[in-house]
């Protein structure tokens, strides 16, 4: 296999870590060790690490300075205000385009969210992840889709660290009321009222900012 299809594997994998949290903010990364973890040689790990710095979902300080970036306040609020951008753009799309194949996965990952809702939150956000992007599948929209599988990698770590210190299970109370009104538009063809339910989906995340701003305070202060 060329370097340039390892490459991409890594890139793969690595970014697909930082989506779901696998890697905490801060945390160092090192191109040895994703080599040895991978079981390939340095360069194509070397070529994918700079795929994603310069995405910006990890920061290099130096050659060997790999690190997770922390997350502002306002770098959070600005990722959100893309999502809610690109993401509504899509559910509009989407109503259009949908499939009744499409229509019926997107369903079945609703059921099995709500079901994980109760007992099983990493799953729950998972399978919410989930949803999003077949949406933006079906909206037939690669490179929007490319522009926000982006940002899931730069808030993923942060996301997942908030969801394990909080526990909000209350939150997925308000997901369930927003996927069953995202639903309903594609189910009929209605863009507005997908676009709407999508934006307020996403809209909802003043708490995990004034979390994120009390960890920087508290990291300040140390």
């Amino acid at each position: 296999m060329s370097n340039a299809n390892l490459s991409d594997q890594v890139y793969g994998s690595v970014r697909n870590a930082l989506v779901e949290g696998r890697y905490e903010p801060g945390q160092r990364i090192t191109i040895a060790r994703l080599a040895k973890e991978l079981g390939v040689s340095g360069t194509p790990v070397r070529e994918a690490i700079f795929r994603l710095v310069t995405e910006r979902a990890l920061e290099m300080k130096a050659a060997t300075e790999i690190r997770v970036p922390e997350m502002t306040p306002n770098q959070f609020r600005e990722i959100q205000r893309i999502g809610i951008l690109l993401q509504g753009e899509a559910a509009e799309v989407a109503a259009q385009n949908i499939t009744s194949e499409q229509l019926r996965s997107l369903e079945g990952i609703q059921e099995q969210l709500v079901k994980a809702a109760e007992e099983d939150l990493p799953r729950a956000t998972s399978l919410n992840r989930q949803f999003h992007f077949e949406i933006m599948v079906a909206a037939d929209m690669p490179m929007l889709l490319a522009t926000v599988e982006a940002t899931y990698a730069m808030k993923g770590p942060i996301m997942k660290l908030f969801s394990q210190e909080q526990h909000r299970q209350e939150k997925f109370e308000q997901i369930h009321h927003d996927h069953e009104a995202i639903l309903e538009g594609l189910r009929t063809g209605d863009g507005m009222k997908a676009r709407q339910a999508m934006e307020s989906d996403i809209g909802g995340c003043d708490a995990v900012i004034d979390w994120i701003f009390e960890r920087q305070q508290a990291t300040e202060a140390a």
